[in-house]
């Protein structure tokens, strides 16, 4: 049974166009693709140049980037201005929520930007969006809540993958299961929703309003677990791709993670597996992996202590060579149309403080692109206060999302589309 006809049985409405990841023999093309990197408790602020334009000078910190710098953006004074705890520097990242809310009500966040362009850049892959994720504990990490850095439309914390080796699985695992019995298990799956659906409903027509307004929430998450299965149906007679990548050992040092990461999150978009990936990336591990004996926050409170300070150092120029790796991984991969991976997916790196509890100025690096929109090689200064969502809504137009706004955005970084 084909792909189109098993669509057609399964009584699904949903039907995909020709595409090049099936065999098809339509023109090849290279899609838009999204990342998004955030770190807990920022830089050290030695990282962050003060010079500005397309002379600016590197610094110490950024020196492994240096064969990059054409091929990067920073931009400065970018902020959130509903960022209020020091020790939560990613709850909010990739929304721009005002997560406290009115004084007196409950926690309350809104959907991600990842989450934003999964809608339209994943509806054809078989993932539609990637969250990924480190076993760091968030109070050592600077995190805050959440279980990635992203967030659904109900503003509801969206579970990552934390382990390397299962995500691996999960992108290239032999399949143990036969065509006959996954539909098996999806059809129990999609019984069990049903039930609870019925029962939602019942409670519903007894509750007070507040107590609808959560059942309300809780059927959205169930019609998304829908679509999921949906999705994992029209996919589960499929094979997933083969790649010349080992399956990567179950326990890995923070290094050795993030650069294993890194090829996996490569390997997912080189083969169009998904186009959103986000990741909310390790601390605690790497600090152990370089022999440094603070916890995140204890570092990120180095100021006045050279041992602090020399080890904040370590840690981000360590971090700065695997995004340069990173970066060399997605300019040597090829696309179907002959062009490199990085000029089709657009990276963004950075977190919700700047550095130790500063939560202005917080770090933006830019790289990759997408049809040579954007024009790097330079250290944007922007009017101070400038909101950081707008940084999301110039991605997500720049990847053809069609949004106008995204959070408490005022409008397009122009300076990213410009020459000088």
């Amino acid at each position: 049974m084909n792909r189109r006809n098993f669509l057609y049985a399964s009584g699904l409405s949903l039907i995909l166009p020709n595409l090049e990841s099936f065999g098809s023999t339509a023109s090849k093309k290279a899609f838009d693709k999204m990342v998004f990197l955030g770190v807990g408790f920022g830089f050290t602020e030695s990282i962050y140049p003060t010079t500005f334009g397309i002379d600016y000078k590197f610094t110490k910190l950024l020196q492994p980037l240096a064969k990059h710098k054409q091929d990067m953006t920073i931009i400065s004074n970018l902020w959130h201005q509903y960022s209020r705890d020091p020790h939560a520097g990613c709850t909010s990242y990739l929304t721009g929520a005002n997560v406290d809310g009115t004084p007196g009500k409950r926690f309350a966040n809104t959907i991600s930007c990842d989450q934003v362009a999964a809608k339209y850049l994943g509806q054809s892959t078989r993932y539609t969006s990637l969250q990924l994720t480190a076993q760091d504990k968030n109070s050592f990490s600077g995190y805050g809540k959440g279980l990635s850095l992203s967030w659904d439309e109900n503003g509801k914390p969206v579970s990552g993958i934390n382990d390397p080796s299962r995500l691996y699985a999960q992108l290239f695992g032999g399949e143990k299961t036969s065509y006959k019995e996954k539909l098996a298990i999806l059809k129990q799956k999609k019984s069990i929703l049903d039930t609870f659906t019925s029962n939602l409903k019942s409670l519903s027509s007894k509750a007070s309003k507040v107590d609808r307004e959560k059942l309300s929430e809780y059927s959205q998450s169930v019609r998304d677990i829908e679509r999921a299965i949906q999705k994992e149906k029209m996919w589960s007679n499929e094979p997933k791709p083969k790649v010349n990548y080992a399956q990567p050992a179950k326990k890995l040092d923070g290094v050795t993670e993030m650069k294993t990461v890194y090829d996996l999150i490569t390997l997912a978009l080189q083969t169009d597996s998904t186009r959103v990936i986000s990741y909310r990336q390790p601390l605690k591990n790497i600090l152990s992996g370089l022999g440094i004996s603070y916890d995140g926050h204890q570092l990120s409170h180095y100021h006045g202590s050279d041992p602090r300070t020399a080890a904040s150092e370590k840690k981000d120029l360590k971090m700065m060579e695997l995004f340069s790796y990173f970066i060399d991984r997605l300019k040597t991969v090829k696309e179907v149309d002959g062009s490199r991976l990085f000029d089709n997916t657009l990276v963004s790196y950075g977190g919700n403080l700047r550095t130790g509890h500063m939560l202005k100025d917080v770090p933006a690096f830019i790289t990759g692109n997408v049809g040579s929109k954007l024009k790097h090689g330079r250290h944007i200064k922007m009017p101070k206060e400038t909101a950081l969502c707008n940084l999301w809504l110039s991605l997500l137009k720049s990847c053809n999302v069609p949004v106008d706004s995204f959070g408490d955005s005022t409008g397009e970084i122009k300076e990213l589309y410009q020459s000088s």
